[in-house]
């Protein structure tokens, strides 16, 4: 060891260091890449995900406006059921006490069409009776 000087030592010492901090270096770049695209595929499904459930909310509050207008048009029909229900009600209780189409026609605000074939429903039930 005599041909090998404290100083020549030292550089050799220093070099090898070096050398392992270069390669510490290069591995730290790896991986601060890898966890730089991670990151970033992680941030475009999170966008995606948040894309889709804000989609999914429009849809469903537009589910729920349709759904509100075919129940208040349900209620609507079943309404307006029950009004001809009544007036054909009103219309045979009119017919059967003795009053003409004609009457039932004015009262009832139905068709002479309608006030005539309850007529003759009547009078053949009347008939099998």
């Amino acid at each position: 060891m005599q041909g090998i000087s404290l100083t020549t030592l030292l550089i050799v010492v220093l070099f090898a260091l070096q050398i392992g901090g270069l390669i510490y270096v290069l591995r730290l770049k790896q991986q601060q890449k890898l966890l730089t695209n991670t990151l970033a595929e992680v941030v475009r499904e999170q966008q995606a995900l948040l894309s889709g459930s804000l989609g999914l909310g429009r849809r469903l509050t537009r589910f729920g406006h349709h759904l509100n207008a075919l129940e208040q048009t349900r209620d609507e029909v079943i309404d307006d059921a029950s009004m001809e229900d009544k007036t054909f009600e009103e219309a045979t209780l009119m017919l059967q006490k003795g009053a003409t189409v004609n009457d039932v026609v004015e009262r009832c605000q139905l068709s002479l069409g309608e006030a005539e074939l309850l007529s003759d429903m009547l009078a053949r039930t009347a008939v099998v009776h």
